[in-house]
């Protein structure tokens, strides 16, 4: 996972529009094939589906080829504690 320094108000924006929307019709689905051709149709959605990948709120799984939601607590934990820890 990239440092968290490298997340800044572009990246803040995109999981307030883009992303979210993206990852809260995951949630609503269980799961959506990563072919899904509705999923990154624009160079914005694609943006927004590799946040969600390297924040680990979206995973793949390589067994049936889909995105599946992850637990924004377990992903919030790993990204809160490391910061804490700079100092």
């Amino acid at each position: 996972m990239p440092e968290s320094s490298s997340y800044g108000p572009d990246e803040r924006s995109l999981l307030e529009s883009v992303a979210g929307r993206i990852y809260s019709n995951v949630v609503a689905h269980g799961q959506v094939a990563a072919d899904d051709p509705g999923l990154a149709k624009t160079p914005e959605q694609q943006k927004a589906l590799d946040l969600l990948l390297e924040l680990g709120l979206l995973k793949l799984d390589e067994g049936s080829r889909q995105y599946v939601p992850m637990d924004p607590s377990t992903v919030q934990a790993q990204v809160v504690v490391p910061i804490g820890q700079r100092g």
